[in-house]
């Protein structure tokens, strides 16, 4: 959600629907966020913040007014950095989110009951006039700070920084492969999610690198014919993070190294206040919404173990997401003859980030084709 408050035309909103039949499945357009995002100054939006308008604002998405500070501190990083304060400027809100059922789920044509959380990622971005990406990074929770930057190369030869800013920098170079953007962004982000706490932080810098880039280059158009709907997108970005390709159009690499799909994306930027929503996958399908009342509070003790997926457990992670694909196969093979060191697990829709193998559990049996959704 941009900072400014927009009304979302209310889509599929009560549906409760049957799951299997994907023809019918209820769809949602592209969020305000990328169809049509604000836009304002550095030096607006540290005042609105001061004056307590953004504040108000916050406070009527169900947030708390407070972390207008949050976003007025990535504003100032901005100026430090050497910013002018009139240069143009988008603010985005990117939640973290809650697997409240269904973890793994999303890729091997499962459903999952999700919802955002309040905490997340204060982003604020500055258009810069070349084809460069510079990232802020502030860790509330720690103290931490970094920046990277990194360019808007399409190649796939293109060098991904280690550690975090292999997000940003896998998004920026996937954009500009699949919708040719140009115009780079002065990106700074204050984030309040415990790290690698298993409420998908890593995502969130996904989608927040994709808003302001989108932004800048003002490719709601593009998005409207060729990722038209609210589910459309969510797969895109999760072929973004995993690296499979969204249908012959949008051609995927590398991503960065971890065989995910699009649950994720899906909580973080269809989620809505005071909601639970159930959400299949392979196609991306809203089946059912749930109240969560304001009585209902969500606990979440993050219990130190972190959830890393650097180069040292990737292939690890990897292999348990090929197993939950397999277990997911077997679980709806016609008989048991339908799990073995040859398997070809095939969802039907196939679209959402579905992983496919072609051989025994591991990286190496894994094709990178999806069909759009």
């Amino acid at each position: 959600r941009t900072s400014e408050e927009r009304e979302q035309p209310k889509a599929a909103e009560d549906t409760k629907m049957m799951c299997g039949d994907a023809r019918e499945s209820p769809t949602s357009p592209l969020p305000a966020s990328v169809s049509a995002p604000g836009s304002t100054s550095v030096a607006a939006l540290i005042a609105d913040a001061d004056g307590g308008a953004l504040g108000e604002r916050l406070a009527a998405m169900g947030l708390d007014a407070s972390r207008s500070s949050s976003f007025a501190a990535a504003a100032a990083r901005l100026l430090a950095a050497g910013v002018a304060p009139e240069t143009r400027a988008t603010a985005f809100w990117v939640p973290g989110r809650i697997e409240v059922l269904g973890k793994h789920t999303d890729y091997a044509g499962g459903r999952s009951l999700l919802c955002a959380v309040n905490r997340g990622f204060s982003v604020v971005a500055a258009d810069r006039d070349d084809a460069v990406l510079r990232v802020f990074a502030s860790f509330e929770l720690t103290g931490e700070a970094d920046v990277a930057e990194v360019a808007l190369a399409a190649a796939h030869e293109a060098a991904s920084p280690a550690g975090w800013a292999v997000y940003p920098a896998v998004t920026a170079r996937r954009l500009a492969r699949n919708f040719g953007i140009r115009g780079g962004v002065d990106l700074a982000l204050s984030c309040d999610l415990p790290e690698a706490s298993g409420m998908s932080s890593s995502s969130a810098v996904v989608i927040a690198t994709f808003l302001c880039l989108s932004a800048r280059n003002r490719l709601s158009a593009q998005l409207r014919a060729r990722l038209p709907t609210a589910e459309a997108l969510c797969h895109y970005l999760g072929c973004v993070e995993n690296g499979q390709d969204c249908g012959h159009e949008l051609p995927g690499d590398a991503g960065v190294g971890t065989f995910g799909g699009s649950e994720d994306h899906t909580a973080i930027l269809l989620s809505r206040r005071a909601e639970l929503r159930v959400y299949a996958f392979c196609p991306t399908a809203l089946e059912a919404t749930l109240p969560s009342p304001p009585s209902l509070t969500w606990l979440i003790a993050v219990s130190g173990a972190t959830a890393r997926k650097g180069a040292e457990r990737l292939a690890e992670y990897n292999n348990a997401a090929l197993l939950a694909r397999a277990a997911a196969a077997a679980a709806t093979a016609p008989g048991t003859e339908g799990v073995a060191s040859g398997l070809d697990a095939r969802c039907p829709g196939a679209g959402g980030g579905c992983l496919r193998a072609g051989g025994p559990a591991g990286s190496a049996g894994v094709k990178r084709r999806c069909s759009q959704p």
